[in-house]
């Protein structure tokens, strides 16, 4: 029997308002999870759930309405760098003007770390997401995934706890995307990292996570139901298991163009 993790983010009854003329109202509302160390765990659901406000309190770059949450039994309140963040947007993300190499080395030169160890640390992240003959390059000679590769390496040069991901592979072509899915998961099983990871591709969520929690639509989203996902890697998606467990996620979604208020859906797998 597998000794299960304690929690290292624990969230209970929170919510996040925004003021819409003289009322406020809840992006997302009452929302109640906890994430084990060393999980993959995705946030699937609709664009314009709150998926990213979730994520963004949980990294400390917003500021929650009501409830808690805490890392370590820590309340977040701020950014830290036990939780590190990857951006959508790549482009953004990593600085032009500093090569792969640099940009990875950035964050440990402003903590001061001594230039022997900078270097090991750089060059081992470097090789770990593929870019050892690439690191001499600028951001401008690179692809949208060998960008998302880097921001990748920068992040986990700086070692967090917790890898935080906002859809990280969403402007990607199809080939490329799977190709960093596999590499993700190659990353995930060497580093041991916690992961939360948002999407709203279903069969992505399955490809990736050890746990998918359902979002319904905002205002006032809320998580509707978390599944556990059982299957080895690396999955494939042709398998009439893999399907099934589609199916049942789908059929969130489904149901919810007939009953936006997710009441009357009780499915399991």
């Amino acid at each position: 029997m597998a000794v299960l993790k304690n929690h290292i983010i624990e969230i209970k009854n929170l919510s996040k308002a925004y003021a819409t003329g003289t009322a406020e109202s809840n992006v997302i509302s009452d929302i109640n999870l906890n994430i084990r160390e060393g999980e993959f765990h995705i946030l699937l659901g609709p664009s314009g759930c709150g998926k990213s406000t979730l994520l963004n309190i949980i990294a400390g770059l917003l500021r929650k309405t009501e409830g808690k949450i805490s890392m370590n039994g820590k309340s977040i309140r701020t950014p830290d760098k036990d939780r590190g963040v990857v951006f959508q947007n790549a482009d953004t993300a990593i600085y032009p003007w500093l090569t792969v190499y640099e940009n990875v080395e950035y964050g440990l030169k402003i903590n001061r770390v001594p230039k022997e160890e900078r270097k090991k640390i750089v060059e081992h992240y470097i090789d770990m997401v593929g870019l050892s003959e690439h690191k001499d390059k600028f951001p401008g000679e690179l692809s949208g995934g060998m960008k998302q590769r880097t921001q990748i390496a920068r992040v986990l040069a700086n070692d967090p706890q917790v890898l935080i991901m906002d859809e990280p592979f969403g402007a990607l072509d199809a080939q490329t995307r799977r190709t960093m899915q596999q590499e993700l998961i190659k990353i995930w099983q060497k580093t041991g990292k916690t992961i939360i990871f948002v999407t709203h591709d279903i069969q992505e969520a399955l490809l990736l996570g050890t746990d998918i929690s359902i979002m319904s639509k905002s205002p006032d989203a809320k998580i509707y139901q978390t599944y556990k996902v059982d299957f080895a890697y690396p999955r494939d998606e042709t398998t009439e298991e893999f399907n099934a467990f589609y199916r049942t996620l789908n059929a969130h979604f489904i149901e919810r163009d007939a009953d936006e208020s997710y009441d009357d859906l009780k499915i399991a797998i």
